[in-house]
């Protein structure tokens, strides 16, 4: 696999890309794979800077995760897709909870 991903991995990350920015639990019913799986499946991206997550504005206890310019890379990723530039990077790297993403240009709060 290329950058020594999994098939899983990449197929993550490919999903991700399509529907991000995204909450944990959606990114698992859109696989489909539980919500722990989802959590496990995130943490080597997280830490490789493949992906990245932040606390959901609009629900404290919600992570949003979307791809980094990183993980959109073509030879990370099955297709040669890029970071729309809508997705705001996070502000912070997530904690359990005490980060927040950006504000969304257009979006409340901007």
């Amino acid at each position: 696999m290329p950058g020594g991903l999994s098939y899983s991995q990449l197929r993550l990350l490919g999903t991700l890309e399509d529907i991000q920015p995204v909450t944990q639990h959606r990114l698992a019913q859109a696989l489909p794979v539980s919500d722990p799986a989802i959590s496990r499946a995130l943490r080597p991206l997280e830490t490789a800077g493949l992906v990245q997550a932040c606390q959901d504005p609009e629900h404290v206890r919600r992570r949003l995760v979307s791809i980094t310019e990183v993980g959109s890379k073509p030879s990370t990723t099955t297709g040669n897709r890029s970071t729309p530039s809508c997705v705001p990077p996070c502000s912070k790297p997530a904690s359990r909870m005490s980060s927040t993403c950006a504000t969304p240009p257009g979006s409340p709060g901007s």
